[in-house]
């Protein structure tokens, strides 16, 4: 930059020599348009074919050094005539240069990665700085722009071994632009706001903010915490009568919803915190930030053992949290929205309905109801079309006695359309049944499910599956289901 200033200065003087007084009267303002500005933007300079090797940064959040570590060569294509097969050259095409890729990392901080959003645009802001306006300072006060003590100063040496510093000061009454200075240079310049934002972030805000990767074919999802009275573990659902992918263990768990549990699974992944608290972390910044005894924690592991874990604390009074890596560096604070996965438990993940099966899987229905129990069989029937294309059909028994499978088939999926609450009785006590559902599956012969539906003094019905208590569902929907239950044993014509 002090080249091209002298150069400047020696040019001026050459032309006032040789009687040049009009680019005399250019180069060197007038006294009386001493605060007006050059409304014409200019390049200050281009360092478009240099990479910025060492940034320099001190601002208000402290001063920190930025080194590129890796970068490719810059290599210009030759300019060139693109010639069609006829050997006929087309003018006026030529080839464009190519792109370098770079990569920095901060001083005493070599094992945290950079934010590349901000590294980059650092990158390009630097090799190439234009002016909307030059403003000559010759009778004004670096303060009236906040240059004289100024935002930010950042300090850069190039690939050339060239290096230049520039302030930054105000933004512009107007709002059109901030003032800036380079160093060895008198003139304050106003150059577009937005080319210097990222001057501005602080240290700690120049670390990447992302806490989740992805994972290749997830086999398990966890969320647990103080938040949660248990653990909930998510895992692949393996019974091919169930058509969902993922099913909950435990006490409360239950098949989930595929939809649901995939949007958790893409959030946890792409989780990206909003800001940065504290770096190189120690205990006792865990505990300051309510970490060490985590309110949510959710873990994803993949089927290669690859996982990725993240730890949060309680929500403060503007619904902000905590998070880190377990066995993370960086402690990070984020909010609901930028982090779903945050307010998720086992409804959100739940299917809707309470109990679902695939009804050509089904190898049996034992139902009792009104104090009869009658046993359904379906048998599987196979044969093969004319083009050798395998064909199924499906008759279902009772004794002895064909009857409707269409009957049969819409039972099994009135048994799938009852509806979750997010209320349960604490027993049965005081219950009495109203009919139950046993099944058993083809090609899942060790499995069951048995439904029962029972219904307590003030007429709400309740949903047990296999034992256990689910929720109440609608009583209204359960007396149409038990209504339909004479219809099975109609006789198949």
């Amino acid at each position: 930059m002090k080249k091209n200033v002298r150069n400047l200065i020696i040019a001026a003087s050459a032309a006032a020599v040789l009687g040049g007084v009009l680019a005399a009267v250019m180069l060197i303002p007038d006294s009386k348009e001493i605060n007006e500005s050059d409304n014409r933007p200019s390049v200050i300079f281009n360092k478009t074919d240099c990479v910025p090797e060492m940034i320099t940064v001190k601002n208000r959040g402290g001063e920190f050094e930025l080194l590129a570590y890796d970068y490719s060569s810059k290599v210009p294509k030759q300019q060139s005539q693109i010639t069609l097969t006829s050997e006929i050259p087309i003018e006026g095409l030529t080839d464009y240069e190519e792109d370098i890729y770079v990569e920095y990392t901060m001083q005493d901080h070599e094992d945290l990665k950079l934010s590349k959003t901000l590294t980059d645009k650092m990158y390009e802001e630097l090799r190439n700085i234009t002016a909307l306006k030059t403003i000559d300072k010759s009778s004004s006060k670096y303060s009236e722009y906040g240059l004289d003590e100024p935002e930010s100063t950042v300090s850069v040496t190039f690939s050339d071994n060239s290096s230049y510093t520039i302030d930054l000061g105000n933004e512009s009454p107007e709002g059109e632009g901030a003032y800036i200075k380079i160093g060895g240079d008198e003139n304050v310049y106003l150059v577009d706001k937005n080319t210097i934002t990222c001057f501005y972030f602080e240290k700690l805000q120049m670390f990447d903010k992302s806490l989740g990767r992805e994972i290749e074919d997830v086999t398990s999802l966890t969320l647990g915490g103080t938040a949660y009275s248990s653990e909930i573990n998510i895992g692949l659902n393996t019974a091919s009568c169930y058509s969902q992918k993922y099913k909950m263990d435990g006490q409360d768990g239950g098949l989930c919803d595929d939809n649901r549990t995939d949007e958790m699974i893409s959030n946890v992944e792409g989780c990206h915190a909003t800001w940065i608290s504290a770096i190189d972390v120690t205990d006792e910044d865990i505990r300051k930030y309510g970490l060490d005894k985590p309110y949510k924690r959710v873990k994803l592991e993949g089927s290669d053992g690859s996982f990725v874990e993240i730890i949060a604390g309680s929500p403060d009074e503007e619904n902000k949290f905590y998070l880190m890596n377990t066995g993370g560096k960086i402690i990070y604070q984020s909010d609901p929205d930028e982090s779903p996965w945050y307010g998720a438990d086992r409804s959100t993940l739940l299917t809707d309905n309470v109990f679902g099966c695939i009804v050509n899987m089904t190898e049996s229905l034992e139902v009792t109801y009104g104090g009869k129990t009658e046993k359904y069989t379906v048998t599987r029937i196979r044969s093969l079309t004319e083009d050798y294309t395998e064909n199924y059909t499906y008759r279902v028994s009772l004794g002895d006695k064909t009857v409707a499978f269409g009957n049969y088939s819409q039972f099994i999926g009135k048994l799938s359309e009852f509806e979750r609450t997010g209320e349960k009785p604490a027993s049965l006590a005081g219950c009495t049944e109203s009919f139950r559902a046993k099944l058993s599956y083809r090609e899942n012969e060790t499995l069951t499910d048995e439904i029962i539906i029972y219904k307590d003094k003030n007429n709400k019905a309740v949903f047990v599956l296999n034992g256990r208590i689910v929720c109440y569902v609608d009583p209204s929907y359960a007396d149409e289901v038990s209504g339909f239950i004479p219809e099975l044993s109609k006789i198949y014509e």
